[in-house]
């Protein structure tokens, strides 16, 4: 492990992987995390939804039916009460009888137009009540009164809903009323007046009561003025109550900046953690425009139903986030691993890497070794053929002068006892005759030495200079002549003496004696009348230069590998296979030209060498 901690610390690219490791596992919790609250928030939504529906559609519905059952219960009134509205038992009788046809109707009444109560029967459950003469109340200073008296006979209105207040007091327990109001025009049976019916929404507010679950409320704002449902109760009928302000403005400010701007809110999420979604619809007092209410239905989830679905959705996130983050550290680890590992080959391939250099280095230095070795056994042939060549014009010229001074030594004696003309004629003849041999043998002994001269001076220069091809062919052919006559191997030139090239007249004798000497060592086991030809032609800038023998040839396996390094067949005779392989590396890096091999009918050394090599001056 001490090993992976520091290969992660001198790794810098790896911190970044750690960062990206960290991001991506936050990036994996946080989407699980939407996903999960998302999916929580979206039945939570569809739980509002349905809440909010079933208050709404049932609280329009439940003023739609008051609507009509007012406007009903009015005509139906209208004709049982006879025509003598002086009899007040009669009207109390009716009023009793149609009022306890609807079991939401608390009272029905005839206000006259200056606001006193004319008739009353109050309803409660099975018992109907007439109110006696001595206890109806005027009703002036009510709001529904001051409205209905601006309104034009046969219109109908709706006050607002608050709680029913009996001689000044709220009626306990709570009975939340609306009133229906139809001004009855003159011609009425009980004159011009005003019909007004209470009608009791206990079982309204009951059923919406019913719609509260565990975990959500439904409240009901009626509009900016008061609640009509709150979780907390005591914020309920403010305005019924007299006590201190409460409405959704003033309580839930947030949200009443989102509806005010908005007929609907879907699973908003305020400070302190509730859940809210709301809707509305109107209460439509009369036919006058403008003359109506809003309500608002609220569904809201309390904050501790929230926090639960974060913390829900939160352990999920967690894991994945976990999952992920230990999924990269494996990749990580593995990657770290792997580095080490990579580390440890580039370590081991350095190494061999500098093994192999000075392998090599030290195969080059064996090779270059190698080639001197071959230059320098090449140079000794050629001395050796010089020398023995060599040796008949010096050894003819010493037993010429050895003769010379037996002579000498002859004419001194005749010259004691008395020298004869004839005797010193003799002497002079044969004298000239000897020194002429003697002067002809050392001449051909000069002639070999500067063949020699020319061909050593070649070898060891690493110019590029011009010279005569055929001159450079001749003078090697000359220094071997010993080793190709111990062979029996005839060869030929055919070459013009006229094609000079600028070029390096050594390497191209070393190349021309590695290939005779290929062919006197390969060529020609068992083959009679043995032959070399040498065939040179200009074609352009180009030198066709062809070393060609009448041998055994060479087989398609061989002439694959020919070029390569150390490939003989002739080890067990010393031969190191590098004689080819230089040729090729001479021809092919130094003089810039190419070699190819057929071996059709004995063995064709095909070289193309430009005429004149460009080199590092040219340029």
């Amino acid at each position: 492990m001490k090993a992976h901690y520091h290969y992660f610390i001198t790794q810098p690219r790896l911190w970044w992987w750690v960062l990206c490791i960290c991001i991506l596992s936050f990036l994996a919790g946080f989407v699980q995390y939407e996903k999960n609250l998302e999916g929580q928030l979206e039945q939570l939504e569809t739980e509002h939804i349905n809440m909010l529906s079933s208050a709404n559609s049932i609280f329009s519905r439940e003023l739609g039916d008051l609507r009509n059952s007012t406007r009903l219960l009015a005509s139906h009134l209208q004709d049982l009460i006879t025509d003598t509205p002086e009899d007040g038992a009669n009207v109390e009788a009716v009023f009793q009888r149609v009022g306890s046809i609807l079991p939401k109707v608390s009272q029905i009444r005839w206000l006259a137009l200056n606001g006193d109560e004319i008739f009353r029967v109050d309803f409660k459950g099975l018992d109907v009540t007439a109110v006696p003469p001595v206890s109806l109340q005027n009703k002036r200073n009510r709001p529904y009164f001051n409205r209905i008296s601006q309104t034009l006979p046969g219109e109908l209105m709706l006050s607002k809903i608050n709680l029913n207040v009996e001689n000044g007091d709220v009626v306990m327990p709570f009975e939340p009323t609306i009133r229906a109001l139809i001004h009855s025009p003159a011609n009425h049976p009980l004159g011009e007046g005003y019909l007004v019916v209470n009608f009791r929404l206990t079982a309204l507010f009951s059923f919406l009561h019913g719609l509260n679950q565990p975990s959500t409320d439904l409240l009901v704002a009626y509009g900016q003025d008061s609640w009509l449902m709150h979780y907390d109760k005591s914020l309920e009928w403010s305005t019924s109550l007299n006590t201190r302000p409460a409405n959704i403005a003033i309580n839930t400010p947030n949200l009443w900046a989102y509806l005010s701007q908005a007929k609907a809110v879907s699973v908003k999420t305020f400070s302190n953690g509730d859940v809210f979604s709301a809707n509305q619809t109107s209460i439509r007092y009369s036919e006058k425009d403008g003359d109506h209410e809003r309500i608002y239905f609220i569904a809201r989830t309390q904050s501790h139903v929230y926090a639960a679905m974060i913390e829900k959705a939160l352990i999920p996130a967690g894991i994945t986030a976990v999952l992920v983050f230990l999924l990269c550290c494996i990749l990580l680890y593995r990657e770290i691993a792997l580095g080490l590992t990579l580390e440890k080959l580039t370590a081991a391939l350095n190494r061999e890497k500098d093994e192999l250099a000075n392998a090599l280095r030290l195969q080059k230095q064996l090779q270059d070794e190698l080639v001197e070795t071959e230059k320098m056994a090449s140079l000794g042939m050629l001395v050796a053929g010089v020398a023995h060549e060599m040796n008949t014009p010096l050894g003819a010229a010493v037993m010429s002068v050895s003769d010379i001074q037996t002579r000498l030594d002859t004419l001194r004696s005749e010259i004691a006892q008395g020298l004869k003309k004839s005797t010193l004629d003799n002497y002079l003849n044969s004298t000239a005759e000897t020194t002429r041999l003697t002067l002809s043998n050392l001449q051909r002994a000069s002639s070999l030495i500067k063949r020699f001269k020319r061909l050593a001076v070649d070898r060891s220069s690493e110019d590029c200079t011009q010279f005569n091809l055929y001159q450079c062919i001749n003078d090697l052919l000359r220094a071997m002549q010993p080793q190709l006559k111990q062979h029996n191997i005839n060869v030929e030139i055919q070459c013009s003496k006229t094609i000079y090239m600028n070029s390096f007249p050594g390497i191209l004798s070393q190349i021309l004696q590695n290939l005779i000497n290929n062919c006197v060592h390969h060529a020609f086991d068992n083959v009679r009348n043995p032959a070399i030809t040498i065939d040179a032609h200009a074609d352009g800038n180009t030198i066709r230069l062809t070393v060609a023998d009448n041998g055994q040839g060479i087989s398609e396996e061989m002439v694959k590998t020919i070029f390569e390094p150390f490939i003989t067949t002739n080890r067990k005779q010393g031969n190191t296979g590098l004689g080819l392989h230089l040729v090729h590396q001479w021809i092919s890096q130094v003089m810039a030209g190419k070699i190819q091999v057929r071996t059709d009918t004995g063995t064709q050394f095909i070289m193309y060498l430009p005429v004149s090599v460009k080199t590092g001056e040219d340029d």
